[in-house]
């Protein structure tokens, strides 16, 4: 099951001009910015991997693009992709990827006992002296 809404969030901007090689000015700005947002719930009785694939105008980063999303049943997440620019934009889930768990053994008994020889580095001075 999903659910499609528009975000926003602030990036700030720093910029440093160097003037002249003798003097420094920073400036610095915020930008409000959309985010498209896609709420997942894993409706199945196992857990699952959803794979949500945007399509906007500028992302702010290629990355944003595609989100993997790993949902245990019933569990809801959501995947963001902030956004210069939306546009028309659309997203694409794909089905869940479906994850069964394996009984893992919690101990093993070792039956194969073979001997072991351990060093210890001691110095060249305390190998004289004690040894």
């Amino acid at each position: 099951m999903t659910k499609s809404y528009v975000g926003q969030d602030t990036i700030t901007h720093e910029t440093s001009t160097v003037i002249g090689g003798i003097g420094e000015s920073h400036h610095t700005w915020e930008e409000t910015i959309p985010v498209a947002c896609v709420v997942v719930q894993n409706i199945d009785t196992i857990s699952g991997t959803f794979n949500v694939s945007f399509s906007v105008s500028e992302p702010l980063d290629e990355l944003f693009l595609h989100r993997t999303l790993s949902l245990d049943p019933n569990e809801a997440q959501t995947a963001e992709c902030p956004a210069y620019k939306l546009g028309d934009w659309n997203y694409e889930v794909t089905p869940s990827t479906k994850t069964e768990y394996k009984q893992v053994e919690k101990q093993r008994t070792v039956t194969k006992q073979r001997p072991e020889t351990r060093y210890k580095k001691v110095t060249l001075l305390d190998y004289l002296l004690h040894y």
